[in-house]
């Protein structure tokens, strides 16, 4: 609990920092909502938030002058409310059906695909029939997560009374559990797994991956009605950074292999 406000306190502090610099010049600000959500938001040993979301703000921040774009850390759940209290304006890398359909939201054009696929310990005679049947397996996912093989229904009670599932925080944490033998299938963004293979040569082999997918990402912004930084204006944007480079600078950086619409 300490530790969160610690963190909430950081993020405040940052959000504080922002402002002043935006208004200073005179631009109008826009709150970006985000949570924990590698590679788009991560967070390290130090409570410092970088990731996707972060360069891309950063970049949108130096191609023009009418917004100063910043960030609002939040949790998955927490994300809704915040919008609710009108406490952030947009989010980044995020899809209506993701709880958001009842919401008083625009969406932009796509501009990243992404997925999510099941991972499974590799033992000697498992194969792709493995993940056919999720009955009686321990499944791993993220807290606040919305999921295709449940109907995208993220409510926790739901999940629990109808899986054998243990959400947690993190997708590390997902795969380190599968490859400890501790949970049978967790499901993890295709992007991190790219990044944490590379990083990790050796766990190729202890891991089995899905060759069917629990969702492809149809990544947008978000955007709340009524703001100046509207749907029109956020596509504008995207082509420009698209035109200029720096959305597959931005890709590159951190591994992101996918079909990105410019």
């Amino acid at each position: 609990m300490y530790r969160h406000r610690l963190i909430s306190i950081f993020v405040a502090l940052v959000c504080a920092t922002f402002t002043v610099t935006s208004l200073s010049d005179d631009r109008q600000v826009v709150a970006v909502g985000g949570y924990l959500f590698p590679p788009f938001v991560e967070r390290d040993e130090n409570d410092v938030i970088s990731g996707v979301t972060i360069d891309l703000i950063d970049a949108m921040n130096e191609v023009q002058g009418n917004y100063y774009f910043l960030f609002r850390y939040s949790s998955p759940k927490g994300r809704y409310k915040l919008f609710e209290q009108e406490r952030i304006d947009m989010l980044f890398f995020e899809s209506k059906e993701w709880g958001w359909k009842d919401y008083p939201i625009d969406s932009t054009r796509v501009f990243l695909r992404g997925a999510e696929l099941y991972i499974a310990k590799n033992k000697p005679g498992r194969d792709q029939n493995y993940f056919n049947n999720f009955r009686n397996k321990r499944i791993v996912g993220i807290l606040g997560y919305h999921y295709g093989f449940a109907d995208f229904n993220s409510d926790e009670a739901f999940l629990r009374n109808n899986y054998n599932i243990v959400l947690i925080t993190n997708n590390e944490s997902s795969i380190e559990l599968i490859r400890g033998g501790r949970s049978d299938v967790a499901v993890v963004t295709k992007s991190y797994l790219q990044r944490y293979l590379k990083q990790n040569p050796k766990a190729v082999e202890d891991l089995l991956l899905s060759e069917n997918l629990d969702q492809l990402y149809n990544h947008t912004i978000l955007v709340r009605h009524g703001i100046n930084a509207n749907v029109d204006e956020m596509n504008q944007l995207l082509r420009m950074l698209a035109e200029k480079g720096k959305l597959a600078q931005i890709w590159e950086k951190y591994g992101i292999n996918t079909d990105a619409k410019e």
